[in-house]
């Protein structure tokens, strides 16, 4: 636990409001109704998206996308578009609250309107491919609070490997599952 208070003391720090780009996620409640809820009292997400955009990141650098917003389209062309709006010293911060999902060896967050195939998903890769594409700046920073998010630990060696600065920060490994409180995002919240 030292570490991860130390990292994200130290992100406080790498992050220059102003060139920052920001994707915020938080999907509590899914179109198929087979998909169980979560209860959006005392929301934490929405919480750390206030707390972040009050540290001066400008409004058109920073997306919120919740519950019916977080389509697989939405997020996908969100995280391309602020990604691509980086230079070349830009930080690129995503978050993601909700349900996350491991089928064979693939990882996924589950976006609003997922279905029954891993293409209706959206693959924790997605962020890897995007970045490798379209990220010309210096650092990403990557978290989720949901089961299987430490599979963005892979995801940001892979980015890494691109020249990139990344700080992944979970509230689980890639093969556990998560608590389902926001224990992780409060956590977030009080270091912040």
């Amino acid at each position: 636990s030292i570490c991860f208070f130390t990292l994200v003391l130290k992100a406080q720090f790498l992050c220059e409001p102003s060139d920052t780009r920001l994707v915020l996620t938080g999907v509590l409640k899914w179109q198929d109704p087979n998909v169980p809820s979560f209860s959006d009292d005392n929301r934490k997400d929405q919480e750390l998206y206030d707390l972040l955009a009050s540290t001066g990141i400008p409004d058109s650098a920073r997306t919120i996308l919740l519950d019916n917003q977080g389509t697989l389209e939405k997020m996908t062309n969100t995280i391309r578009r602020q990604m691509k709006a980086c230079t070349e010293n830009s930080t690129f911060v995503f978050y993601y609250a909700g349900h996350g999902s491991k089928i064979g060896n693939n990882y996924y967050f589950c976006n609003y309107d997922m279905g029954n195939q891993e293409s209706s998903m959206f693959n924790v890769e997605t962020l890897y491919d995007l970045a490798a594409k379209h990220f010309k700046g210096k650092r990403i920073i990557l978290m989720a609070d949901c089961c299987y998010s430490g599979s963005l630990l892979a995801v940001g060696k892979k980015i890494a490997d691109l020249g990139k600065e990344v700080i992944v920060l979970t509230s689980a490994t890639s093969s556990n599952i998560s608590t389902g409180n926001w224990t992780f995002t409060q956590t977030l919240l009080d270091d912040l």
